[in-house]
C-alpha cells in the first residue's frame, strides 16, 4: 500500500461489511498477537472480508515507525480494502475494529467508517461522536482497561461492552471477544468463532 509498501492480510468475503482491523502501536503489538489476529479470523470465519495490517516500519511494513505518518498509513490500508472488496461498489463504506492506541488514529478519521468497534482504547483517546454505530470492548477483569473503556465510550457516546472472566491480553475468552465483535457487524451470528471451527 503506498510508499512504502505497508504489509497486510486480507481475507476474501461474500457477506457485508469489509473491516479494517486497525493494531495497536509497537510497544503494545501489531497485527500478528493474538488477540488481533483472533479479530481477522473470526471475522473471515463469519463471511465478511477482513483486511489487518502494520503499521510502518513494523513487521514486514517498509520504512520507520512514524507517529506523524499514521493517518496516511489508516488512509492507505482502507483504500486497499475498498479497492480489494468493493470492486464492483466501490462508493461503500468499510466498518473497522481498532485495537489499543490504534483508537487514537481511526478517531482522526471516523467519517471514513460506518460501524467501528474500539478494543481496550487509551483512556485519553480523542471523542469521535458519530451517529453511526460503535461500540467499545474491555476486559471486565482489568480495572484500568475497563475504565478506560467507559470513559472513551461516554466520549464516542458508544456502546460499552465488557467480556466478563477476560484478562488484559485476552488469554482467556479470547473467542467470546471475537464472537462479540462479530456481533456487532452482523447480529444474527449466535455461534462463537474458535480456532477449532
Amino acid at each position: 500500500v503506498g510508499d512504502p509498501i505497508i504489509e497486510g492480510l486480507y481475507h476474501r468475503g461474500k457477506k457485508p461489511p469489509a473491516v479494517l482491523v486497525v493494531p495497536p502501536f509497537p510497544a503494545s503489538g501489531s497485527m500478528e498477537p493474538p488477540m488481533v489476529a483472533e479479530m481477522g479470523w473470526a471475522l473471515a470465519r463469519a463471511g465478511c472480508a477482513p483486511l489487518r495490517f502494520n503499521w510502518r516500519g513494523v513487521g514486514a511494513s517498509g520504512g520507520d515507525f512514524d507517529t506523524s505518518a499514521l493517518v496516511h498509513d489508516l488512509e492507505g490500508a482502507r483504500e486497499q480494502l475498498v479497492t480489494s472488496a468493493f470492486t464492483n461498489a466501490p462508493n461503500l463504506i468499510p466498518a473497522a475494529v481498532a485495537f489499543g492506541e490504534g483508537a487514537h488514529v481511526l478517531a482522526a478519521r471516523r467519517e471514513d467508517f460506518g460501524t467501528v468497534v474500539l478494543v481496550q482504547p487509551p483512556a485519553d483517546t480523542a471523542p469521535a461522536p458519530s451517529a453511526k454505530k460503535t461500540r467499545v470492548m474491555a476486559a471486565a477483569e482489568d480495572a484500568d482497561k475497563a475504565g478506560a473503556a467507559r470513559q472513551v465510550a461516554e466520549g464516542w457516546g458508544a456502546e460499552l461492552v465488557l467480556i466478563d472472566d477476560a484478562d488484559a491480553r485476552f488469554h482467556r475468552h479470547l473467542p467470546q471477544l471475537g464472537a462479540e465483535v462479530v456481533r456487532t457487524f452482523r447480529p444474527r451470528e449466535r455461534r462463537a468463532y474458535t480456532e477449532d471451527d
